[in-house]
């Protein structure tokens, strides 16, 4: 409890009740507008404004009384909170459900709880909690990282052998570490641990014989760093600073750590450099043009060079897969002898000038548990899983106006025992199964009834997959350039309690997540474009409660997912192709493709015609449906005129046939 004395409370309660006043303070709105003196010329989005008790925001409003009479409101003896307060809105709390609410302006969750105000008096009492059962701010946080870039992205790792989680946030320059009770882990009291190193996320490894260490890129230096200072200059030691070798001056991504390796992309002209963990320079792999990596185009804040990004994937320790623009095709590199085969060209070259199609991101994975090992490789425009024994099938394309802007994440979402892909559009998250099926309740999307400026609702970053409240249904949490970090249930594609949160000034990376063996609790961390660093705690039980635990998959950025999978029994159903699990989407039809769904309980030749009111067929489809899981296949209506057409789904397996028939509106 809080007891705040008001020396000046006056005795006449007939006229003037008081109370507590509650404001709400904005920084970002302060910093932006205290040299104009304009911090609350938006009431709408004050940088100090008062949470009027009554649940209306009027003071400093235009007014008009019941007499037509005009004037601007200064407040009255209901603004205040206090027991007894008449306001029939009024409960006697602030809180996130309450009017006013103790949200964020654009609607994020604060987990404050200011309650039981007592009766106004001269000295009163309150309740205040932070965060809930489910969902808190870990205590000591924000900590100021002093900048930050659309390059940063925490990381949670061991800086020693103590067993203690730290969260390392790179600034563009440097980077800072604090232990998950809020206090510094690094050689000064802010969380200062290295003045390099800071371009990038870093890597935190075990695997260097000296201890664990922090490797880490500035421009054109790879650096292994540890947590001592023995020659105290208040900076982490480095175990070495080795310069990347020419021609490849200019670090262009997060380094990659397999195994005793460590690789490292570069710009003009592309190579990707191979280092061992204690700094030795080892060879390097030649692309033929520049190349750029990047987990998310809309993350750098411009746009790919037409020459187009290079993505790699792990398969294991010695195996990757790389993507260079200038082949448009995939390489598969063995990183003990750094040698190059199975060349893949999953895309034709782009017209001239244009920057598509290209591989946007890459991951590599097992799907199922008996189906082959591949590539995943996401363009703007679609989908594709290379199993690299042929040429690379597309299973999913993008609607027209929609471009897919992140790498694939890989994770089982509804627990049908098959790994999910995962990606996100410039305002929507899309799940898919390995047929290329949209997940119940996808796309998830950042553009609700709130009106946000300019493209506060585009998603950055990568998406990060974990089960915060162990329950066997993992989230996917990912976050837009307006500072929203959004939390859904796979399985149900709702919110999870106590989402959104925020932080200021716009995400800067991508959110992390991790769970500490010491605290029982999961983590989650993200960086703000405010230079702050954020986080936010769940009670947890293990580390396989993290999925996809942050930027490029885990720690070590290795973007795969490879750990086997339980088979899972089929859905029984007492037909092959249930007729209420045949539908098409969107319906109507208005931007020319649609997607017609069906599931089936064993593999069947599918073959669907479409017609129009008049009987005339205009278009026919065929293709092999997997059985046991959802499957998809997309109809362009862009040739067919406006109305009504019916689509006939015909399914034929070795046991079996079934047919059903669908409405399809087509809009103009």
């Amino acid at each position: 409890r809080v007891a705040l004395p008001e020396p000046d409370y006056p005795p006449d309660r007939s006229t003037y009740y008081g109370g507590i006043l509650i404001w709400h303070i904005d920084q970002s709105v302060i910093d932006a507008n205290l040299a104009s003196n304009t911090i609350n010329a938006d009431p709408s989005h004050r940088g100090v404004a008062l949470m009027e008790a009554h649940g209306a925001n009027e003071i400093g409003r235009l007014i008009q009384d019941i007499t037509g009479q005009l004037y601007y409101y200064d407040g009255s003896a209901f603004d205040f909170w206090f027991k007894g307060n008449p306001v029939p809105s009024y409960y006697n709390e602030f809180t996130p459900v309450s009017l006013p609410s103790s949200n964020s302006y654009s609607g994020a969750d604060s987990h404050v709880y200011v309650t039981n105000f007592s009766s106004a008096d001269s000295v009163m009492t309150l309740d205040v909690a932070v965060g809930d059962s489910i969902i808190a701010p870990t205590a000591g946080f924000p900590k100021n990282i002093h900048d930050a870039t659309y390059n940063s992205s925490p990381v949670f790792g061991h800086l020693s052998t103590d067993g203690k989680l730290q969260v390392i946030a790179n600034n563009g320059d440097s980077l800072y570490a604090f232990n998950m009770d809020g206090t510094s882990a690094g050689f000064d009291s802010t969380g200062f641990f290295s003045k390099v190193g800071g371009r990038f996320q870093p890597v935190v490894s075990s695997e260097n014989t000296a201890g664990n260490t922090v490797y880490a890129l500035d421009d054109s230096v790879f650096y292994g760093l540890v947590d001592q200072d023995n020659n105290h200059d208040g900076t982490a030691d480095a175990l070495f600073s080795t310069p990347l070798p020419p021609p490849n001056p200019r670090a262009a991504g997060p380094l990659l750590v397999m195994g005793s390796k460590v690789t490292s992309f570069g710009n003009v002209p592309g190579t990707w450099s191979v280092f061992s963990t204690a700094g030795n320079y080892i060879a390097s792999f030649s692309a033929p043009i520049a190349i750029a990596v990047s987990e998310n185009s809309s993350a750098f804040g411009t746009a790919f060079p037409s020459t187009n990004p290079a993505q790699f994937a792990a398969a294991d320790t010695s195996v990757a897969y790389i993507n260079v623009g200038g082949a448009y095709g995939v390489y598969r590199v063995n990183m003990d002898s750094v040698i190059s085969a199975n060349v893949r060209h999953p895309f034709t070259a782009p017209p001239p000038g244009s920057n598509s199609p290209y591989i946007l991101g890459m991951a590599y994975g097992r799907l199922s548990s008996t189906g082959a090992s591949g590539v995943i490789e996401v363009s703007p425009q679609g989908v594709y899983f290379d199993t690299l024994s042929s040429l690379p099938s597309k299973i999913f394309t993008a609607f027209p106006g929609d471009t897919i802007t992140s790498g694939p994440v890989l994770a089982d979402l509804n627990g049908d025992g098959s790994r999910d892909i995962i990606f996100a559009t410039q305002t929507k998250v899309y799940a898919i199964t390995r047929t290329g099926a949209v997940l119940n309740g996808f796309p998830l999307s950042t553009v609700g009834s709130e009106v946000l400026p300019g493209d506060a609702n585009t998603i950055v970053g990568s998406i990060a997959v974990a089960d915060l409240n162990d329950d066997g249904k993992p989230e996917i949490i990912f976050g837009t350039k307006g500072g929203i970090i959004y939390a859904f249930t796979g399985a149900t594609a709702k919110v999870f309690p106590g989402f959104p949160v925020s932080v200021g000034r716009g995400l800067a990376g991508s959110p992390a997540i991790a769970y500490d063996s010491q605290t029982g609790n999961l983590y989650l961390a993200a960086i703000g474009l405010d230079g702050y660093l954020y986080s936010w705690a769940f009670k947890g039980s293990s580390a396989s409660q993290v999925l996809w635990g942050n930027l490029l998959g885990g720690n070590y950025h290795m973007n795969s997912m490879t750990q086997a999978l339980a088979a899972q029994p089929v859905t029984p159903t007492p037909t092959l192709m249930p007729a209420d699990q045949v539908y098409n989407w969107p319906n109507p039809v208005t931007n020319g493709l649609t997607k017609i769904h069906f599931y089936l309980r064993e593999n069947a030749t599918v073959s669907i015609g479409i017609y129009s009111f008049a009987g005339d067929k205009v278009a026919d489809i065929q293709t092999n449906g997997i059985g046991g899981i959802a499957n998809e296949v997309d109809w362009n209506a862009s040739g067919v005129q406006s109305g009504v057409y019916f689509a006939r789904v015909e399914a034929v397996s070795s046991k079996s046939r079934d047919v059903a028939i669908i409405k399809i509106a087509v809009v103009k």
